[in-house]
C-alpha cells in the first residue's frame, strides 16, 4: 500500500510557491500579478509559475510559461524559483527531465533548510527516477521538518502518510487532509482525498468519505477544467471506476496532451494490451499517436516518452518537411540534454539525426562523426544492428566523400557477417559495389582494420562523445 501512495502522489511532490502560498495563503489578485510577472518582476515571476503549476486560485495550467517564468526569476536569484526549476528538471515541465540538474538547483537552498527544497529533497528518497538512494527513514524526517516550518505539501504527504495506516493514524490523517481541502484556493487536498477515495473504491466497496465524493469530483473537473494534468487522469480513473471507457480514454488523452507521465506510461500499456481496457483503439493508426507526441513536443510540453516519440518521428519522416526545419536546432540540443538526463536510448537517433540532416540546409548540424560515434554508444548498448544502420545512413549521405562510402562498405559488410537481412539481399549489396575503385579499397583496409566492431573504433567514439559533452554520467564510468 505504502508504494501505491508513492505513485499517487507523485503529482504533488512538490511544495507550492515562495512567501505565502507554500504555506497555504495564495495570491488574491491573479490578474495583477500576472501583469506585475510579464512585466518582468522577479518576485511576481516566480509566484505566478507557482500559481500556475498547481493552478491556484483558478490560474490555468500552463507548462512553457512555467519554465519560462521560473528560469527567469532563478536566473535573478529568486530561491523559490531555483526550487521550483528544480522541479521541472525532475518533472518533465517544459523542458527535459534532468535529476542531476534538480539535484544541483537544490544543493543551496537545502543547505539554507528552506521548507519548499526539504520537502522536495525528502520525495526524491522516496522514488528511484529521482537519482538518489532510497531512503524511507531520511525522506520522512526532511518532510517532518519542512511540515514544521509550515510546508503545506509536506504537511499534507504527512497526512497521507498516516492515511495510509490503520485504525486511529488513518482517521487522523483522513481528518487533516479535510481540514487543508477546506482551504478552496488550494487543490492538492482534494486531489489527493479524491485519489485516495477511487483508490478505496477498488479494494473497499464499502468505504465511506469523510467529504462527499460528488464535491471533490466537482473541484477535480474544476481543476481538469484549467488544465491539469493529474485532475485530468484523476478523471480518467474515476471514469474508469464507472466503466465509461470511453470517456476515460478522453480524459486519458487530454492528460497525456498536458504532459502527465502516468498518462503516457498508461497509454503504453494500453498499447501492449495491459492495463484496465483491453484491445482499445484508443489510436487508430500509431501516427495519432506520434502526432499527439510532437503536438506536445513543439508546445513545450513534456513527458518523458513525448521528446523521443515527437524526435523519432521528426529525425525519422520529416527531417526535410520545411515545417519543422526551424525546430531542428532546438530538437538537436533538446535531445541531446534528454540523453545526459539518463535516457541512454536516445544514442542511436542522435546518430541518425547527424548523418541526416541535410548539409546544405543545416551545415552545422551535419555532423557524420559524431553521429557515428553515437551509433556506436549505442551498439555498446546492445543494439547489434547499429552497424546495419550505420551502414545505411553513410550510404544515403548526398555527396559522400571516399571515407564515408568506404564506412557504407565495411559497415554492410559486418552486416552481412552478422545476418542481417537487409544486406545479405544481394541487390542492396550490388549498391554499394557501384562506388569507386577508391573508396572499395578503402573499406577494404577499414575492415581488415576490424571496423566498426573494433575495440579501438568504440573507444575513439566514446572519447568523442566525451569530448563533445554527449555523454552520460552513468556511461562515464562504463
Amino acid at each position: 500500500m505504502f508504494r501505491f501512495f508513492l505513485t499517487l502522489c507523485a503529482a504533488f511532490s512538490v511544495a507550492i510557491a515562495n512567501a505565502a502560498p507554500w504555506k497555504g495563503v495564495v495570491n488574491p489578485d491573479i490578474p495583477a500579478l500576472k501583469k506585475r510577472a510579464e512585466a518582468g518582476d522577479t518576485e511576481a515571476l516566480s509566484d505566478y509559475a507557482f500559481h500556475s503549476l498547481y493552478c491556484l486560485r483558478k490560474t490555468p495550467y500552463e507548462p512553457k510559461l512555467i519554465f519560462d517564468y521560473f528560469s527567469k526569476a532563478s536566473e535573478a536569484g529568486h530561491i523559490e524559483a531555483q526550487i521550483g526549476l528544480a522541479i521541472c528538471h525532475f518533472a518533465s515541465i517544459g523542458t527535459w527531465y534532468h535529476p542531476d540538474k534538480m539535484l544541483a538547483l537544490l544543493e543551496e537552498p537545502v543547505a539554507k533548510e528552506h521548507p519548499l527544497a526539504l520537502e522536495l529533497m525528502g520525495y526524491g528518497y522516496l522514488i528511484e527516477k529521482s537519482g538518489l538512494k532510497h531512503d524511507e527513514k531520511k525522506a520522512k524526517a526532511l518532510i517532518q521538518r519542512a511540515a514544521e516550518e509550515g510546508c503545506i505539501l509536506a504537511q499534507s504527504m504527512e497526512s497521507a502518510f498516516r492515511f495510509m495506516e490503520d485504525g486511529a493514524q488513518q482517521k487522523r490523517g483522513e481528518q487533516e487532509l479535510v481540514e487543508l481541502h477546506e482551504n478552496e484556493d488550494l487543490i492538492l487536498a482534494t486531489n489527493l482525498l479524491f485519489s485516495m477515495w477511487v483508490f478505496k473504491q477498488k479494494i473497499e466497496e464499502d468505504y465511506i468519505s469523510p467529504v462527499k465524493p460528488e464535491e471533490l469530483l466537482a473541484g477535480v473537473r474544476q481543476n481538469a477544467a484549467l488544465g491539469s494534468p493529474e485532475a485530468l487522469y484523476l478523471l480518467y480513473e474515476h471514469a474508469l471506476l464507472e466503466n465509461k471507457h470511453d470517456e476515460a480514454i478522453s480524459y486519458l488523452l487530454r492528460s497525456a496532451s498536458q504532459g502527465s507521465e502516468r498518462a503516457w506510461y498508461t497509454l503504453d500499456q494500453i498499447q501492449l494490451g495491459e492495463g484496465e481496457i483491453k484491445d482499445s483503439k484508443i489510436f487508430q493508426t500509431s501516427a495519432q499517436r506520434k502526432e499527439l507526441a510532437i503536438q506536445c513536443y513543439l508546445h513545450g510540453i513534456w513527458a518523458p516518452d513525448t521528446l523521443e516519440i515527437a524526435a523519432s518521428e521528426i529525425v525519422s519522416m520529416r527531417l526535410s518537411n520545411p515545417l519543422y526545419r526551424e525546430y531542428l536546432p532546438k530538437l538537436e540540443k533538446d535531445i541531446v540534454q534528454s540523453l545526459l538526463g539518463g535516457r541512454k536510448s536516445l544514442h542511436d537517433l542522435l546518430g541518425t539525426f547527424y548523418l541526416k540532416v541535410d548539409p546544405e540546409k543545416h551545415p552545422k548540424l551535419f555532423r557524420p562523426e559524431l553521429g557515428e560515434a553515437h551509433f556506436q554508444a549505442a551498439r555498446r548498448e546492445g543494439k547489434r544492428e547499429m552497424i546495419a544502420t550505420m551502414a545505411w545512413q553513410f550510404f544515403r549521405i548526398k555527396s559522400p566523400t571516399v571515407e564515408q562510402q568506404a564506412k557504407a562498405y565495411a559497415c554492410a559488410h559486418r552486416a552481412r557477417a552478422n545476418k542481417n537481412g537487409f544486406w545479405r539481399k544481394q541487390k542492396n549489396w550490388d549498391k554499394l559495389l557501384k562506388f569507386s575503385p577508391e573508396a572499395i579499397q578503402r573499406g577494404e583496409e577499414l575492415i581488415k582494420d576490424k571496423y566498426p566492431q573494433g575495440k579501438k573504433h568504440m573507444k575513439a567514439a566514446i572519447e568523442l562523445l566525451r569530448k563533445e559533452g554527449q555523454l552520460p554520467k552513468e556511461e562515464e564510468e562504463e
